[in-house]
């Protein structure tokens, strides 16, 4: 039986700054695509398009992708799950990480999906070149590669697999518990304050805008030409965007080199890392 007969219609909802997550996105897209499979390939990083999604759509599927920061979905993802109107519904969820950890991605995004009326069917992490190689860093700069783009390929076979076979249960994450929640919390406002947030050079801004227009948190104002720390999320998608190069960020290679020695990544370690599939 083909899926095109049993599925109406797909989203794929994605929250991309510096293009990682975007790239999987297309892939999956792509692949369902190829199968006949209507799909509706939405992204949510700027903050209008999550605003008119408050309420969640009239598909049949969803999935999920989000980068990893600070061990966890960004908290302005986090937030607007919360949102989501509560009902019962089938999803999958990828994230895509820099090579340094997932920390607990998976387990705290399952639970606030199931929190949601979600039954999550599938997920995966991709790896892709760390938003921080802006900032001076070198990790994972040649990914996502061909192999993580054939592997979100095969993700999307496996999901539409899935979605076919009428016994596919729901798979499951640990829990985290409330103190560990509370550990998370804290280490991610911890490492927040130690990482310093872009600026802008007035005297090679043209004011263009696309920064401040395209800001996942709405952070820039650039007639002061100013961005809040406290709103921003240094996912640097500022960077990317500005044709003059006129946002700037501090180096950042010391507090990388404080990270290999914690994390052991070594050269040897960050090449055998690879991008996997939870079916």
């Amino acid at each position: 039986m083909s899926a095109a007969l049993e599925i109406r219609k797909i989203a794929i909802i994605y929250f991309s700054p510096t293009g990682n997550t975007g790239i999987i996105a297309e892939e999956i897209y792509r692949q369902l695509m190829s199968a006949n499979v209507r799909v509706d390939l939405i992204d949510i990083t700027i903050p209008k398009n999550r605003e008119n999604l408050s309420n969640l759509f009239n598909h049949d599927f969803i999935i999920f992708g989000f980068p990893i920061y600070y061990r966890r979905a960004p908290q302005l993802i986090r937030t607007w799950i919360r949102t989501l109107k509560k009902k019962e519904r089938k999803c999958a969820v990828y994230f895509t990480y820099g090579g340094v950890t997932t920390g607990v991605a998976l387990q705290d995004m399952a639970c606030l999906l199931m929190d949601r009326g979600f039954g999550l069917l599938a997920a995966a992490e991709f790896l892709g070149q760390h938003t921080f190689n802006l900032a001076g860093w070198n990790l994972m700069k040649d990914r996502p590669n061909e192999e993580d783009k054939n592997l979100a390929r095969t993700f999307a076979r496996e999901i539409l697999n899935k979605l076919v076979d009428k016994n596919t249960k729901p798979i499951c994450f640990e829990p985290l518990s409330e103190q560990e929640n509370k550990k998370f919390d804290k280490k991610s406002r911890s490492t927040r304050r130690i990482i310093p947030i872009p600026y802008i050079i007035p005297k090679e801004c043209v004011n263009c805008g696309n920064c401040e227009t395209h800001c996942p948190t709405g952070a820039i104002n650039i007639e002061k030409f100013e961005i809040n720390r406290k709103s921003c999320i240094r996912c640097l998608k500022c960077m990317t965007l500005c044709p003059e190069n006129a946002i700037k960020i501090k180096n950042m290679s010391k507090l990388l080199e404080f990270l290999k020695t914690r994390h052991d990544l070594s050269e040897i370690t960050l090449g055998k890392k690879k991008s996997k599939l939870y079916l």
